[in-house]
């Protein structure tokens, strides 16, 4: 039977010559039979990558398979994917963090369809994952039989199972294992062991390689590196609470005896993976800064906490239902165990038989192994996170800076399998008397906790075989065990066939809930097909925006490269959150103006078939334009008196003001309450004795009102005596519906639109006179010609972000937030009177500041590792 050390790798006396090389070469041979069984075992797991389907489900179809095809497209016409065009009326692409496009595994979809590209990818992350897991659980053990049932036990554990949907979180998480790896191979360097025996150290060996620990930094630095260009910033959070954590309980128990150095090897290699990162992370950490995330409330951190419902999982896989229990997932069953729809986010476990080697360790080994005690203490810590609000840790996860970035703290369950993973590799390494007694009364507890939850608690609402399953499996693992008793080495082998076995089966039975006979983005629909036909050509801004869940909706239309308003990122700017916010519901966008769908270029809006829009009614005018001959003495406002409200919602847009006066102008907006009278401030320096013009235009969505007389206001705050009767009724022009199938209606915008503009007026973006056409345009680079008579400030139908740089005929120029009655998300540039070439380039001072760290550090990293290489060896001593 195999033994291990709690704190060193096993350090053999490494002979010389031939007989050293055929070790090593029978060493390996055997490696890489164990491997290969995982490796066999991983693609059981996850039986998707050989079936026909295609991984289309929630966030893989409306997130990240159409950015891993918007990524391709990038490169295929030669341009950064800094500046995602076709969602939110532009977003940063890069910053955002999610799609991976500096991310090299990502070249696959450069190459291949998407759809197969897909599967390779979680093919390749599966095997990555698993390689990882035996590396670092043999490092401990030394074992091949409990690396080989850590690496299954986490490659098909609860969270990669569920995680599936979020690519770019299952490709992270895949490179935990080997930066876990690597910083324990760092702490125990042979370069970091003293010269004789100290306090849970072992001596150096002589002969052993220097290189070695050098060798571990390039590990740990350039699978951190990768893991943050994979392009999920939470995952990457979490390593680093991991590598946190352990350091710390390390120092703990080496106490004065630790060597400092091997800390500031495992801090400096992470910190060197940063620096190969930056181009990744320096962008990303700006966009934080002017993020929605940059203050959130402490409801949306704590939404998706993990109930304590949920943890029966662990012992229950299929307690939602799917897999073996014969009845589909439903919110019957998810509801009353998830508290939750979102059944991926709160799946974990690692198999019952390897959750029971995992505790029958914890109970056996954590008086006398360091390692036991740090990853135990690990998945402690991680399983109080995961708990959220219904833990004691909250406050932690809502007011401590770096926690306070992410929300669903469930997911630090991906921390839980991993450490459980480990323990239970460490358990299958050694199953010898104490171990065997306590796997059966861990067993003999689990069948305990399953009938009490059947008869008392969530499971009663389960599927029965959700019960009977694991139940069964529980009996049979204590007779199992009693059986064997005294059969160390078949009941060893036995018990890593069933963990492998069980941890495998139910991920072959749940892996494939992402699978669809054909995804959104294999196939346009009849709406993608009208829109990719009837957008105009030489518009390079018009867009379409989806109500309601349509073929559109979410990410879906960057897959076919149709810009639409509609998009989902985990970091968008605060204003276009906050003013547009199209990734749920059309609710905030119809809180701000109607004509914002005018401003952003919007020609089209997609609604589910039978949804008729609440805009719009026949025959009704838009405007009211009269011009004042002057302003009376005294008078410092504008009072309209209106009739019938739109809306009976108080706050809802009504109608925009404005005034001009020579050229001057003014916007005010107008939303509905409970009043007839609306009063607008004339500026202390409105021009007394020119004639002023008075538009009055709808901005409700729905809905009619009349205005009825408007009179001027004295500073003393009585009416003027002079009245103008109006009596004029404004509402929304009806939009047309263009297209319809049994899916959806395409409908046409009744108003003139246009991807830019020039104005005087940056809270109204009325147009002025003039003329702006698009010269050229890529994703990140675009240029206009502008003609004005009057000059001010050429608007584009796009959303704002301070990263755009700006020139006038070749001179920098300023770059504004326009549309302040729309939350200031447009962009603008000032313009002087006459014609002019105006261009705007996206290419963030970050990102290039992160190419020059990163190409830096890349060429400091390559040059180190070579000098490693090339520094003579020491030669072995004599062993004797």
């Amino acid at each position: 039977m195999a033994r291990w050390h709690s704190d060193h790798h096993h350090l053999p006396s490494h002979p010389v010559g031939e007989e050293r090389t055929t070790r090593h070469l029978n060493r390996w041979a055997r490696h890489a039979v164990a491997l290969a069984a995982v490796w066999l075992l991983v693609m059981v797991a996850y039986p998707g990558w050989a079936s026909s389907d295609a991984m289309g489900y929630d966030d893989l179809s409306r997130l990240n398979a159409p950015q891993r095809t918007l990524l391709a497209w990038f490169y295929h016409h030669g341009q950064w994917p800094l500046w995602n065009p076709f969602s939110f009326g532009g977003q940063p692409f890069l910053a955002a963090g999610q799609a991976g496009p500096l991310y090299l595994p990502n070249a696959l979809f450069l190459f291949a369809p998407v759809a197969l590209a897909m599967k390779l990818s979680y093919l390749s992350h599966e095997l990555v994952a698993a390689t990882g897991m035996y590396l670092f659980v043999w490092s401990i053990v030394n074992s091949r039989r409990g690396a080989a049932a850590g690496a299954i036990a986490f490659t098909a554990s609860g969270f990669f199972i569920g995680h599936q949907v979020h690519t770019q979180m299952f490709d992270a998480m895949s490179w935990l294992p080997w930066i876990a790896w690597a910083a324990r191979g760092l702490l125990l360097s042979p370069r970091a062991l003293p010269e004789s025996p100290g306090h849970g150290h072992p001596a150096r060996p002589a002969g052993l390689r220097q290189s070695t620990g050098r060798r571990y930094a390039g590990v740990l630095a350039g699978t951190l590196a990768l893991m943050v260009y994979a392009g999920h910033p939470q995952v990457t959070f979490y390593t680093f609470l991991y590598l946190a954590l352990y350091l710390l309980l390390w120092a703990v128990e080496t106490r004065r005896s630790v060597r400092w150095r091997r800390f500031g090897a495992v801090a400096g290699s992470a910190a060197f993976g940063l620096l190969l990162a930056a181009p990744q992370w320096l962008p990303t950490a700006a966009l934080v800064t002017y993020s929605d995330r940059q203050h959130p409330a402490a409801g949306f951190l704590l939404e998706g906490s993990m109930p304590p419902s949920a943890w029966l999982q662990f012992l229950s896989p299929f307690s939602i239902g799917g897999g073996d229990t014969g009845v589909p997932i439903s919110l019957s069953t998810l509801l009353p165990i998830d508290h939750s729809n979102l059944f991926w986010e709160y799946t974990g476990g690692i198999g019952i038989v390897a959750l029971a080697l995992a505790l029958a360790t914890v109970v056996t080994r954590f008086r006398t192994s360091a390692e036991v005690q740090r990853l135990t203490a690990i998945a402690l810590v991680c399983a109080v996170f995961a708990l959220g609000s219904y833990g004691f840790l909250d406050i932690v996860l809502t007011r401590v800076p770096g926690f306070d970035l992410f929300r669903i703290p469930a997911r630090y369950i991906g921390l839980v399998d991993f450490a459980l993973s480990a323990l239970a590799g460490l358990g299958a390494a050694r199953l010898d008397a104490p171990m065997r007694r306590w796997v059966a009364i861990w067993c003999a507890v689990f069948f305990a906790v399953l009938a009490a939850a059947r008869l008392w608690g969530p499971l009663a609402h389960a599927p029965r075989a959700a019960f009977t399953h694991p139940a069964a499996l529980c009996v049979a693992i204590v007779l199992f065990s009693l059986v064997l008793a005294r059969r160390d080495r078949l009941y060893g082998w036995g018990m890593w066939g069933l963990a492998a076995v069980t941890s495998a089966g139910q991920a072959t039975l749940l892996s494939p809930f992402v699978l669809v006979a054909k995804a959104p983005y294999q196939a346009p629909s009849g709406a993608i097909q009208y829109l990719q036909a009837h957008l105009p050509k030489d518009d390079p801004l018009a867009r379409a925006a989806a109500f309601g869940e349509t073929s559109i909706s979410y990410d879906q239309a960057a897959a076919y490269q149709i810009p639409a308003l509609n998009g989902y990122d985990s970091l968008v700017p605060a204003w276009y959150d906050q003013s547009v916010a199209l990734t749920w519901t059309d609710a905030v966008l119809k809180a701000e103006p109607a004509s914002i769908l005018d401003a952003y270029d919007v020609r089209y809006v997609v609604t589910p078939a039978g949804d008729e829009p609440v805009f719009g009614l026949p025959g009704a005018e838009t405007s009211y334009t009269h011009w004042l001959p002057n302003v009376p003495k005294g008078a410092i406002g504008l009072q309209m008196h209106l009739e019938a409200p739109a809306s009976a919602i108080d706050g809802r847009p009504l109608c925009s003001i404005t005034l001009t006066a020579g050229t001057r102008t003014v916007t005010h907006w107008i939303y509905s309450y409970p009043t007839e009278d609306y009063y607008v401030t004339l500026p202390a320096d409105w021009p007394q004795d020119a004639a002023t013009r008075v538009t009055i235009r709808s901005e409700a969505w729905g809905g009619s009102f009349t205005i009825a007389d408007l009179r001027w206001v004295e500073a003393s705050g009585s009416e003027a005596p002079t009245v103008l009767p109006v009596h004029r009724t404004l509402g929304p022009r009806p939009w047309r519906a263009v297209y319809q199938d049994s899916r959806e209606t395409v409908w046409e915008n009744p108003d003139r639109t246009r991807p830019a503009w020039v104005t005087s007026d940056l809270a109204g973006v009325q147009p002025a006179s003039g003329s702006v056409k698009p010269v050229g345009w890529t994703a990140d680079e675009q240029e206009w010609r502008v003609d004005s008579e009057t000059g001010g400030w050429l608007v584009l139908a796009q959303t704002y972000d301070p990263n755009w740089r700006a020139s006038v005929d070749g001179q920098p120029a300023p770059v504004e937030a326009a549309g302040t009655g729309y939350g200031g998300v447009l962009t603008a540039v000032r313009v002087p009177k006459g014609s002019h070439n105006v261009r705007l380039v996206y290419r963030p001072l970050t990102f290039s500041l992160g190419l020059c760290v990163g190409g830096a550090a890349l060429l400091a990293g390559g040059v180190w590792m070579l000098w490693g290489i090339s520094r003579p060896r020491p030669r072995a001593r004599a062993q004797g």
